[in-house]
């Protein structure tokens, strides 16, 4: 039985399906298929039903998981103590990025150019049903993160994009009301972006005109330059990142600060390789 095996299986338990755990990991799903299955061969024990399309877990693996899950974060322990905090050399460190996400990037670039030998297990999907699995998640508010430990990270005001060629682009002082006319781009339905654009355009009095739903800021910076829209986008995650034919603005009459933060949940002692990690992002 093999330390990486125990791993693949407590993440496939997790989200139960062998793709997101090669993608997490960055191997084939039949690297992690075959993995368990040695596992279960092993122990003489089935810890899926699998049919077609599902794999569930079943009894055995949640007694399993249960135990092993205990045992691995007793092993991430017991090798922290080895190391002090400030002698941080190796380790690794599972974290969600769902917010911030090319700020955050450069941090790790930074922090690896530092800790070469410290590994990063990165995923910015929200999981389908655990958020307990990574040492740190960077995150707006969520009810998902109800008992988490926060920290502050970042806190920026939301400003305006919009195209040169957009007439309301000359305006000295703009204002929501301006954009009554306006078509709106912005994140899908969910997303924070997409929230803030109904507050800011209820604030004035009106249902903002949503042309298209991005789920990629790379090109829904590309639809603004293309004046295709309008788009409320945060001041520093975004800066530097439109092209030459865009502007940003403040607007009169509504201010929007959004908080960004780092959770870890009370299930998963944070490391100190992750500790380290979350000190050098709070610098």
């Amino acid at each position: 039985m093999e330390l990486l095996q125990l791993k693949y299986f407590v993440h496939a338990a997790e989200t139960e399906n062998f793709s997101h755990t090669a993608k997490f990991f960055g191997v084939p799903p039949s690297t992690v298929s075959q993995t368990v299955k040695r596992l279960e061969d092993e122990l003489g024990a089935s810890l899926f039903d699998r049919s077609k399309n599902t794999l569930t877990l079943n009894e055995n693996g949640r007694n399993f998981k249960r135990e092993i899950s205990a045992a691995l974060t007793h092993i991430s322990n017991a090798l922290d103590l080895l190391i002090s905090r400030d002698e941080c050399t190796f380790g690794e460190i599972r974290l969600l990025v769902l917010a911030d996400r090319r700020i955050v990037a450069k941090k790790i670039s930074e922090f690896k150019s530092k800790f070469p030998s410290i590994s990063f297990l990165i995923e910015h999907s929200a999981p389908q049903n655990d958020y307990h699995n990574f040492d740190l998640i960077i995150g707006e508010g969520s009810p998902d993160f109800e008992g988490f430990s926060k920290t502050l990270y970042l806190k920026e005001h939301i400003l305006l994009a919009l195209s040169k060629k957009n007439p309301l682009s000359e305006k000295e002082e703009l204002s929501v009301s301006d954009l009554k006319s306006s078509d709106f781009i912005t994140m899908p339905m969910g997303n924070s972006l997409y929230r803030i654009t109904n507050i800011a355009c209820g604030s004035a009095g009106f249902k903002p005109n949503i042309v298209i739903k991005c789920d990629d800021l790379f090109y829904l910076r590309q639809y603004v330059d293309m004046d295709f829209g309008v788009a409320f986008v945060p001041e520093f995650s975004q800066a530097g990142q439109f092209g030459e034919n865009t502007v940003l603005k403040h607007l009169s009459d509504f201010s929007f600060v959004r908080e960004t933060f780092i959770y870890h949940s009370p299930r998963r002692p944070i490391g100190r390789a992750a500790a380290a990690f979350k000190d050098f992002l709070l610098k």
